[in-house]
């Protein structure tokens, strides 16, 4: 799940001048802030991205994203935004300062997104997912898994194989038959090796 988040917040690109950014391209004091004004319960570690909203970018306000929660500095008492199991997402029509999340077991809730919705972009990405798509293989990698995959290897066993007739020269054939001592032997134009016996003279 947390590769998927990763993804979809490098991912989307968002129009305004706040947007997500991963826990990686932050400072310590930007995520300890966070989780100090609105996230306690979580250990930086666990921390994959915030949006933050304040115009220091000091942390104090905003959206942070674990790999199973987002927590709001809107809803300090209210219960993190489980990530998990989340189907939809949409904004609310007659107001798009709130959105509608909408989970596979029908549960819905609603959350508090002010002016950011940047946040409901990245939870539409994140909704009905579990892992990112996987990445073209190129090179080496791409042409052996290609070689090594079922309908590959079964198209090669069940396509026939043509055998190309080579002539060899006669004398490109090296021959190990033991010949009898007083024969002879001879190569015919067409390549076939006769033994003829030599007569000997009495003296």
């Amino acid at each position: 799940m947390r590769q998927w988040i990763e993804y979809a917040v490098e991912n989307y690109r968002s129009k305004n001048s706040f947007g997500f950014q991963l826990a990686k391209n932050l400072k310590a004091r930007q995520i300890d802030t966070a989780i100090e004004q609105y996230a306690r319960i979580v250990k930086p570690e666990e921390v994959v991205a915030i949006l933050d909203t304040t115009v220091v970018k000091s942390g104090k306000s905003g959206f942070l994203l674990t790999d199973r929660y987002l927590y709001s500095s809107n809803e300090k008492e209210g219960a993190p935004v489980e990530l998990m199991y989340l189907k939809s997402v949409s904004v609310r029509e007659e107001n798009n300062s709130y959105c509608i999340l909408e989970y596979e077991d029908g549960r819905k809730r609603e959350l508090y997104v002010s002016v950011f919705l940047d946040v409901a972009d990245v939870l539409k990405m994140i909704a009905g997912k579990s892992m990112p798509p996987a990445a073209a293989s190129t090179g080496r990698r791409a042409f052996l898994a290609d070689e090594s995959c079922p309908q590959t290897i079964s198209r090669f066993i069940s396509s026939p194989t043509a055998k190309k007739k080579i002539t060899i020269r006669p004398s490109l054939i090296s021959f190990s038959t033991v010949i009898p001592r007083g024969n002879t032997q001879s190569i015919s134009p067409s390549g076939l090796c006769t033994i003829s016996e030599r007569s000997v003279s009495s003296r």
